[in-house]
């Protein structure tokens, strides 16, 4: 069976890549990486990582420096070195204390329905608790 956390392509601390690298587990990016980039399982951007693209990945982990858009179908961690250009799209994010992040955020909760729709309903439905019977409960 394949451990889906190995790490099995990196680009390396004194390492440029620029083109298309796509792949089917986890890339580790310590160097510089411009182009098309998109990693099946997770992508880790080193804290000496400099990445200009646009991510697609289930996990993302970033310590070094991004510009480009960033969709992450689980989770995205922002470690305390990490920089972010761009917009991010995911159902979670951990951003730790000194990150520094510029664009638009999305944050779904991994939630399929269209966000806005989501929040409008839970606006509307009617709930049980209300302030009244809290007060009258305390007159009693």
């Amino acid at each position: 069976m394949k451990n889906k956390n190995i790490v099995n392509s990196i680009i390396g601390e004194h390492s440029s890549f620029e083109g298309t690298f796509h792949v089917d587990g986890t890339i580790q990016v310590d160097g510089k990486f411009e182009g098309d980039m998109k990693a099946k399982e997770s992508l880790v951007i080193g804290p000496t990582g400099k990445v200009k693209t646009h991510i697609k990945s289930k996990n993302v982990t970033i310590a070094g420096t991004i510009v480009g858009d960033i969709t992450v179908e689980n989770e995205l961690v922002i470690l305390e070195t990490g920089r972010v250009l761009g917009n991010i799209d995911a159902a979670k994010i951990n951003m730790s204390e000194g990150v520094v992040v510029q664009g638009e955020v999305r944050v779904t909760g991994g939630q399929k329905k269209d966000i806005q729709s989501l929040i409008t309903e839970a606006m509307s439905r009617d709930d049980n608790t209300s302030t009244d019977n809290h007060d009258d409960s305390r007159n009693q």
